[in-house]
């Protein structure tokens, strides 16, 4: 997986804060697991409240990104299913397929992420 002939192999440790990591790594890694699908080129390490990350600088830099929106992603909605994290993976954001009106007459989300007008 990493080699001797490319970029020197980096260790980052990101904090997962204020998230339950059961909820953000998924039941049974759920979400871990489509991490490590979407970024081979990583070897992931979840740890309690942490994540330590292996590999090249570029692809951890993406990817702590990409952590960053899916970390928001639970603090404004309050859950995380492996279906939201696919689709922040792929560039979708899971609210525009919920809401199609544009959010225009959301008023709050409820329990488990559901829009309450």
């Amino acid at each position: 997986m990493f080699s001797n002939h490319s970029c020197p192999v980096r260790e980052v440790i990101i904090p997962i804060e204020n998230i339950n990591p059961i909820e953000f790594f998924g039941v049974n890694d759920v979400n871990l697991e489509a991490l490590r699908n979407h970024y081979p080129g990583l070897k992931l390490i979840a740890r309690g409240h942490e994540l330590k990350v292996l590999g090249d600088e570029a692809e951890i830099s993406a990817f702590r990104q990409k952590i960053a929106e899916i970390a928001a992603y639970y603090h404004r909605h309050g859950t995380l299913s492996e279906d939201n994290v696919e689709q922040l993976l792929g560039g979708k954001l899971p609210e525009a397929a919920a809401d199609q009106n544009g959010g225009k007459d959301v008023i709050v989300f409820g329990q488990n992420g559901i829009v309450v007008r």
